[in-house]
């Protein structure tokens, strides 16, 4: 989201800081064990040792609510343990 705010960004692009998720509530990730990665994951796993954030995810249908929309052009999903759901 910082490198996003850096750019020069069409007016008609749009970023919503919401994950996507199963359920509306809290979700919690841990960061990579590899400091080099930038990816947290919702699933700890071997060597993952760092300290969890919690953010804040919903449901697709409550995302489309949120922001109005009944469709999307282009989502991106960067899934990171949440396939599962």
């Amino acid at each position: 989201l910082a490198w996003l705010a850096s750019q020069q960004l069409p007016a008609a692009f749009h970023i919503h800081a919401l994950g996507l998720g199963d359920a509306d509530g809290p979700a919690t990730f841990v960061p990579p064990a590899d400091d080099r990665h930038v990816s947290y994951s919702a699933r700890r796993g071997k060597g993952q040792t760092g300290e969890a954030i919690t953010i804040e995810v919903c449901t697709l249908p409550t995302l489309l609510n949120r922001i109005g929309a009944t469709r999307i052009d282009v989502l991106k999903m960067d899934i990171e343990g949440f396939e599962y759901g």
